[in-house]
């Protein structure tokens, strides 16, 4: 008798069991660098290896933006599409880029299977890609930045794709936050400490000018007292009386 067993639900449990896994440990490790590092280039950097390990991407970056201005602060996977490419010194403006337009007007992210069908998104920031899938970067509300993978062959990236990304987004957006927090707490501290010096410094001039005045007075009653004696003094030497008299 020979039996034949259909393993292969089971070997498709095990491969979905393995990416959580390995996702779970990219997660912490990025989770360890932000506690490690307020550098955001660093973390930056870290955070699309990281997401570039666990979704199937050739390539990828991470753009923060200020007002309509968006700039890459990590990136991965170019060396060999876009060679002898500076992207630290590229802008890219967020109204007029598709992608990071959609993802900024609907705070979602963005998959497109193949963007031959949508050509538009044909263009930067990551072409020359095929298929695409982006997430927003949000901290209170607001759209900071933008995580960017591609790949140059079409339907690489499947719907479950957007909530992994979603994940490393979200540690970006942890780092900028705590990074804000610790420039304010830093500016406030800062703030606070000249407040302190100043107001010790007018303490110290008020003190300055207190004993000045009490020397001050000081000096005039020994002057007055010398005045005195010497008074005293020829009251008692001279022969004749004398009478003071009260002009009121």
């Amino acid at each position: 008798l020979h039996f034949v067993r259909d393993i292969s639900q089971r070997k498709k449990m095990e491969e979905e069991q393995f990416r959580q896994r390995h996702l779970v440990e990219s997660l912490l490790t990025t989770a360890e660098a932000l506690n490690s590092t307020l550098d955001i280039r660093e973390v930056s950097q870290l955070v699309v290896e990281h997401a570039l390990g666990v979704i199937p991407a050739e390539y990828g970056n991470i753009m923060l933006a200020e007002d309509d201005t968006a700039r890459i602060f990590g990136h991965s996977g170019y060396s060999d599409i876009i060679p002898h490419t500076n992207f630290t010194e590229q802008t890219w403006v967020v109204s007029q880029t598709y992608t990071m337009k959609t993802i900024h007007d609907t705070q979602q992210p963005l998959l497109i299977l193949d963007t031959e069908t949508v050509p538009m998104a044909r263009t930067k920031p990551i072409s020359p890609a095929r298929s695409y899938i982006g997430a927003p970067i949000i901290i209170e509300g607001n759209v900071v930045g933008y995580l960017h993978l591609g790949h140059r062959e079409p339907n690489q990236f499947r719907h479950e794709h957007i909530t992994q990304l979603q994940a490393f987004a979200n540690q970006v957006a942890i780092a900028i936050h705590n990074t804000r927090l610790h420039q304010e707490i830093r500016t406030y501290a800062n703030e606070l400490e000249a407040r302190v010096q100043q107001r010790t410094t007018e303490l110290e001039t008020l003190n300055d000018m207190l004993e000045q005045e009490i020397y001050e007075r000081i000096r005039i009653e020994t002057v007055l007292e010398e005045e005195r004696n010497l008074l005293r003094t020829l009251i008692d030497h001279i022969p004749d009386e004398i009478y003071v008299k009260n002009t009121d």
